[in-house]
Order: structure tokens, then C-alpha cells, then sequence
């Protein structure tokens, strides 16, 4: 480096130093805007800005951005105080003469103090106490002659009286008239707070559900309830919800009595003037329906010193106070379908549900008719009938005419009969039955189905009520009606299996199943396969058969195949449906008739060459008299398949092997010991186990083998 060189950078870092060591300091000339609240963007203007190093509100610092030389952003801090800003940078600092306006801040509130001197909390008053509110920036800074100038303070929304804002944290007002129970507001020209905390005042009941029962929900109007601790009937405590400052819901108590209602809040109580009456009120009763002179147990809340019950509006001749929550009433002769009331000095209640009367049959007019007759059923408290029976059978879209009359066509498939009429409270016949012409007696059903000489058989049907005659397979038995759709015969001497039949002297009817004369079963089961040895990694066809050799049906026959390991289901066919899990085939033969065989064919898949055995058991829900033959097994052994060949007069060779196609693939090739195998295309023909295969002119030897299919 020469001597000029070095003279030139000393010079030069004389300049930079000199420079740094003047720089000049910052003015500030303005700022907007001039009032906030925290995290408003202020902008500062003025000079010699280069160099910043902070901004202070107040002596709050704040964060800083350097625009250029004349301009700052700076952020109101969350802890500003209304005040001067002021500005640092290197090469000094400056402060306006004005002051930036910080928006108020609320940090508590209260009316008065403790032993300790502590404001108490929460803070409570009425209307026109004094309320004290710490917090900041309560003052226009630029207004030192009248610190109150712009302050505003609001009680719930309600503009209040300012006392004296005796310094920019403290502000003393006294609760407007009309204010309730919320949160304190101040307004400033710089912004607006509202306080987290509440001011409470006593709340007041203005209006009331004036009664209700136990457990009912009622409404209290009024205000001030926010915060409510505590609703009381009496003396009772009762569940409540506050809905609004003005509004609470609460639910009358368990043994709430007349009384008067109370609210507790923190704002203080207050007990009504008047009483909350306890209405009656009927929660169930029972039964739900009869006929005039049924006693009927009423149970619900406040039935003491009830003074009447009514039934669809009809006075009870006697009911009976046992407690406050239970009478007893008898339904007098005049009662109509309706619910039940019931009146005590504080009111009148009426149950949900109705209690209705049983309809009564007194007659019907045609006596008899063909189907599609219409029938007139008199009587009464029919209003309400839900179903009408002729006989058996439902009789659908019957008419209620009246009270006292019901009508209705013959069905198609209605057969002689009493007419029953039901409704909710009950059900009546008619004392005679409606006969319809020109129908024969049916059975629907017996029970059992089986048994021995003496068993007695329970018929079931229609119009069995003029039987003269009862055979089993034509041997004629005791028999007697139990009613007109049931009637038992006794399973005479000489009788055996076959239909039973009944006689009326308006026809005869036979059954379609037959009764079955003894009492057991004999089932057996029998399995063979198509052969034995089978072909190892071929297919083996089964045939099990499901046999009841006895006297009696067998019932829920089930029978059951185990598929043995090393050999795999490939499918199965039966008349009967059947299921496969977890290796067992399970048959659901049904009822299997005396003599009846089901069939299932099985197809396996054999494995590996050796020997397995097949399975077979059957179960049903009668006695079987020959439990020996209700198992069955089969052991089956199988060995690789053999290839026969043989040369045909005319047609070429034939290849035989006792395998299906399915498992197997025919190969050949020139030599044994050396080419390739070649499948055989199965030209002219292949049904699986056959092959025929035409022989070139110029062929002179060939191989062939059978290899299982990958």
C-alpha cells in the first residue's frame, strides 16, 4: 500500500467517525391519529429519525417501525397511559408537548370496602348508591381544566351520573334508576371498556305463574336474576334455569306446598307478596278403562282435600282421599269416555290420558246371512272401538255409527260366531252367535301331531262349535267343544295313522296333514362314495342320505357332515337347504316324514395320497327309538391315478386315467429322458378323463404322462 493510499483511508474513516459522533437530534412535529386504544397504528412525523432506537407512551415502550427519515409507526401498547411520546435514537430524544389519549381500562370496580381495606367483591348496590372503578387513562390528558370532559359511565347500557373522575384511575358515579344487573361501560374520547366483572342489584319478582303441579316447569319475570344462587318454594329449594336478566324458569318441587316464591342472587333476595297455589295433578291411574262401578286408584301430587272427581266431565258418586297422592274413585253409572278430573280449593286438573268405558253388546240385528250381510251391533260406548270380531276373524272397516251402534259386512272369510266389540276400556260379546250360511266347519290345526292310543288332540278352527263327529283316519272318537274354535278327541282304539276329520250338520272337513300313530323316530343315516380308493388330487362324489324309518315325524331334523382335514369342499346339492362352516356341513332336514329319505350329493377335492374318513351324524326333537343309527363313517383311502394307452384300428390312441380333466393335464413328448413336455390339446375330444389322440404316419415313438394341474 503506498503512503497515498493510506493517507486517503485515514482520512476516510476520520470522516465516517466525525459524522456518527454529529449526528443530530430527533424532532418530533406530530402524530395522528392523537387518541386510541392499545394496538392502534400511530403515526409520527418530524425529523432526524435516522438511528431509532425506541418509542415511549408515557414511558410505556412501544413497538417500532422507522419509515424513512421523517416518519415512525409505532403500536399503542397494551399497557399504555395516556401521556407524552417520545422518541430515542442516537443521536438523542424528544417529547410532544402534546399528549396521546390511551382508550380507558376497567381493572376492578366496587362499592365498598374491608376491614383490611380491600375493595369487596363481588360488588353489589341499589339504585343511587356510589360506585368506585379503578383502572387508567380515565382523563383527557389535554383537557387538565376538566379531566371529566368526554368520560361517560354506563351501568347495563344505562347512562349513570358521573361523581368525579378524581385522577386518571379513579372514577366515582352513582347507579342510574332503570340500570340492572350487568356489566359497568366507560367511554372516553380516546375508546370504550366494558368491564368483565358484574355489578349486581337486588334482584326483584315482578310476575309470577301464579300456579302449577309438582314438577311443572313455571316462568318468574322481573330483574336482575342473573346469577341467581337460589330459587325457593316455602322453604324448599328448587331446580331453576336463568334465561335472561329479566326472566328465570324454575320447576315446582317435590312436596312444594301454597307459598310464597324467593330469589337469592348477589345482588341480594326477594320473597313475593303473594302465594304460588299447588295445583292437583294426576300422573296415572289404573285401570284404564271399565265398566260403571270399577273402583279406580288415582295416583299424582297434591291431592289432598280433593273435593270432586269427574269421568268425561260426570261426577263420582264416592271416591276416597288415602293420602296426598292417592285416591280412589268409583266410576259412576253414568260415565262417559273422557279424563278424569280432579278438584281441590287451589283448582281443577285433568289427566293426559282418557279413561274409557267397555263397550257393551246388547244385540244385532239380521241373526244370520252370507257373506257381504251387513250386521247393526247395538249397545253403547262404542265411540271409541278399535276393533270389531265375528267369531275368529277381524272384521275390517266397520262403521261406529253412534255411541250405540256399529256396523259392519260379513268378511268373506268369517265363519259362524259370537260379535265381540273392543275398545280401549274393554271388550263384550253378544250371549248368541251370528251364523253365517252355507260355511262347513275347518281345522287350522292339531296338537300333537303324534302319540298313542288315549292321547288327547286339541283341534283348532272355525265353526267346530255344532261338531257331531270326529274320526282318526275314519276310526270315530270321544270328542268333546271347548269353544266355538277348539275342540280335544281322544286318539281311539283300532285308530291309525292318517287325517282327521270333523262333521257338522253343515259339512265335513278333513285334514291335509295326518296324525301319526306311535311315539318315537327311527332316523338313520348312510353315506357311500363313488369310490374307494379314491384318485389323490382328484375329485370324490358323495351320496348321504337322511332316513326316518319310525312311526312319527321327526321335527327340526338337523343333520351334520364333517369334511376331514386333507380333503376340500367343492360343492353340494340337496332339496333341503344346508350350510358349511368351519369344515361340518349342517342339513336342516325339517320335519322328516315316516318313511321320507332327503338326499345330498357332495362333491371333495381328495389331497395327497392316504387314507381319511368321512363323517356323518343326525339329530331331531322327538325321541328316537334306535339311537345306534344316528351316526355314520366312512374311511375312504386314495392313491395317484394310472394312465392306460392303447392304440385303436383305425382311430389312433386313447388315453385313459381315472381323474377328472379338472385336476389334471395329459403331457408327451419323443423321448423319456430328454424334450420337453407337451400338453396334450385334447383333440378330437376330452371329457376329462379320456383322451384321443390321432397318430402321424411318420411318428416313432411317443411318451405320455399325467401331471396335476398347478
Amino acid at each position: 500500500m503506498t503512503a497515498l493510499t493510506r493517507f486517503l483511508c485515514s482520512a476516510l474513516a476520520l470522516l465516517l467517525t466525525t459524522h456518527a459522533a454529529w449526528a443530530a437530534f430527533p424532532k418530533i412535529s406530530a402524530f395522528s391519529p392523537g387518541r386510541g386504544a392499545p394496538g392502534t397504528v400511530v403515526t409520527i412525523s418530524g425529523q432526524n429519525f435516522i438511528g431509532l432506537t425506541d418509542v415511549f407512551f408515557n414511558n410505556i415502550k412501544a413497538t417500532a417501525q422507522l419509515i424513512n427519515a421523517t416518519q415512525i409507526r409505532a403500536i399503542v401498547p397494551g399497557d399504555a397511559l395516556s401521556g407524552p411520546v417520545s422518541v430515542y435514537t442516537t443521536g438523542g430524544q424528544d417529547s410532544t408537548f402534546a399528549n396521546f389519549q390511551v382508550a380507558p381500562r376497567i381493572e376492578v370496580f366496587f362499592r365498598e370496602f374491608d376491614l383490611f381495606g380491600e375493595p369487596v367483591l363481588p360488588a353489589k348496590a341499589v339504585i343511587g348508591e356510589r360506585i368506585y372503578i379503578r383502572g387508567a387513562n380515565f382523563d383527557d390528558p389535554n383537557n387538565p381544566a376538566n379531566p371529566g370532559n368526554g368520560v361517560g359511565v354506563f351501568v347495563n347500557g344505562v347512562l349513570a351520573t358521573v361523581g368525579a373522575v378524581t385522577s386518571p384511575a379513579n372514577i366515582q358515579f352513582q347507579v342510574p334508576a332503570g340500570a340492572g344487573t350487568g356489566p359497568i361501560t366507560v367511554t372516553t374520547l380516546a375508546g370504550t371498556v366494558t368491564s368483565s366483572q358484574l355489578l349486581y342489584l337486588q334482584p326483584i319478582i315482578s310476575a309470577f305463574t301464579a300456579r302449577g303441579t309438582i314438577g311443572q316447569t313455571i316462568n318468574l319475570y322481573g330483574s336482575n336474576f342473573t346469577g341467581t344462587t337460589a330459587v325457593k318454594f316455602g322453604n324448599l329449594a328448587a331446580t331453576f334455569t336463568v334465561t335472561a336478566n329479566t326472566n328465570l324458569q324454575a320447576v315446582v318441587p317435590a312436596n312444594a306446598v301454597n307459598g310464597k316464591l324467593s330469589v337469592t342472587a348477589p345482588g341480594g333476595a326477594f320473597i313475593t307478596t303473594t302465594d304460588f297455589l299447588v295445583l292437583p295433578d294426576l300422573t296415572a291411574f289404573s285401570p284404564a278403562g271399565g265398566v260403571p262401578g270399577t273402583v279406580v286408584t288415582l295416583d299424582g301430587t297434591a291431592l289432598g282435600g280433593t273435593t270432586a272427581v269427574r269421568f268425561g266431565g260426570v261426577a263420582a258418586d264416592r271416591f276416597t282421599n288415602i293420602s296426598t297422592t292417592r285416591l280412589t274413585a268409583v266410576v259412576p253409572s253414568t260415565a262417559v269416555s273422557g279424563p278424569i278430573s280432579v278438584v281441590t280449593a287451589n283448582g281443577t286438573n285433568s289427566s293426559a290420558g282418557i279413561f274409557y268405558l267397555a263397550p257393551v253388546v246388547t244385540g244385532f240385528t239380521p241373526s244370520q246371512g252370507t257373506s257381504g250381510t251387513v250386521v247393526r251391533v247395538t249397545g253403547k260406548n262404542f265411540t271409541h272401538a278399535t276393533a270389531v270380531a265375528l267369531g275368529l276373524a277381524d272384521v275390517p272397516g266397520f262403521t261406529v255409527d253412534s255411541a250405540t251402534q256399529i256396523s259392519f259386512a260379513v268378511p268373506a272369510e268369517a265363519r259362524s260366531g259370537l260379535i265381540k266389540v273392543t275398545g280401549p276400556g274393554g271388550a263384550d260379546e253378544s250371549l248368541s252367535q251370528f251364523r253365517v250360511l252355507g260355511n262347513d266347519p275347518t281345522i287350522t290345526g292339531f296338537i300333537p301331531k303324534y302319540g298313542p292310543v288315549g292321547t288327547p288332540v286339541t283341534l283348532t278352527g272355525a265353526n267346530l262349535a255344532a261338531v257331531t263327529n270326529v274320526t282318526f283316519n275314519g276310526v270315530k272318537a270321544v270328542f268333546s267343544v271347548v269353544q266355538g274354535t277348539n275342540l280335544v278327541a281322544t286318539v281311539p282304539v283300532g285308530a291309525t295313522t292318517g287325517r282327521l276329520t270333523v262333521a257338522t250338520p253343515e259339512g265335513s272337513f278333513t285334514t291335509a296333514d295326518s296324525f301319526y300313530l306311535g311315539t318315537s323316530t327311527d332316523l338313520r343315516t348312510t353315506l357311500v362314495v363313488t369310490e374307494n380308493p379314491a384318485v389323490a388330487f382328484g375329485s370324490l362324489v358323495c351320496t348321504w342320505r337322511l332316513s326316518n324309518f319310525g312311526t312319527v315325524p321327526g321335527t327340526n331334523t338337523i343333520g351334520l357332515f364333517t369334511v376331514p382335514e386333507g380333503v376340500t369342499y367343492f360343492d353340494a346339492s340337496s332339496t333341503k337347504p344346508f350350510t358349511l362352516a368351519a369344515g361340518v356341513i349342517e342339513l336342516n332336514a325339517g320335519t322328516l316324514l315316516p318313511g321320507e329319505t332327503v338326499v345330498m350329493i357332495i362333491r371333495l377335492q381328495v389331497g395327497a395320497p392316504g387314507t381319511f374318513t368321512l363323517a356323518t351324524a343326525v339329530t331331531n326333537g322327538v325321541p328316537d327309538g334306535n339311537l345306534a343309527n344316528n351316526s355314520a363313517t366312512l374311511i375312504v383311502s386314495s392313491a395317484l391315478p394310472h394312465l392306460n394307452v392303447e392304440l385303436l384300428p383305425t382311430t389312433g390312441l386313447l388315453l385313459t386315467w381315472s381323474a377328472a380333466g379338472t385336476n389334471y393335464v395329459a403331457e408327451q413328448r419323443g423321448r423319456l429322458d430328454l424334450g420337453a413336455w407337451v400338453p396334450l390339446s385334447g383333440l378330437p375330444e376330452n371329457d376329462g378323463a379320456t383322451l384321443q389322440l390321432p397318430v402321424s404316419s411318420t411318428l416313432e415313438a411317443a411318451f405320455f404322462r399325467l401331471r396335476l394341474r398347478e
